[in-house]
C-alpha cells in the first residue's frame, strides 16, 4: 500500500506478511506502476486517476446529504462496535 508520498510501506506497516504483500504488489510491478518501494510516474498517474474517480463517486453517493446527516450516519454506524 502506498503512503501519501507514494512510497510503499513495509509489510509490517501494511499489516500483512511479505507473501501477502507480494501478491498485491506483483501486479503493480508487472504494470510498471511500482519499482521497489516507489511508485513510478505511471503508477502516480494511475493513483491520481483512481483518487479522482473515488472523489467523483463519493460526490454522487452523498449528493443531497448534509454534513450533519453524514456525521449522524457515521456515529450510528460506529455504535454497535461500542457494545462489544
Amino acid at each position: 500500500m502506498p503512503s501519501r508520498n507514494g512510497q510503499l510501506r513495509s509489510p509490517s506497516q501494511a499489516g500483512g506478511d511479505p507473501a501477502g504483500l507480494a501478491a498485491v504488489t506483483n501486479p503493480l510491478v508487472e504494470r510498471e506502476w511500482l519499482t521497489g518501494r516507489e511508485l513510478t510516474a505511471a503508477g502516480s498517474r494511475a493513483l491520481a486517476d483512481l483518487r479522482s474517480k473515488v472523489r467523483a463517486q463519493r460526490r454522487r453517493i452523498t449528493a443531497g446529504i448534509s454534513t450533519e446527516e453524514h456525521l449522524a450516519a457515521v456515529v450510528l454506524r460506529q455504535r454497535p462496535g461500542n457494545l462489544v
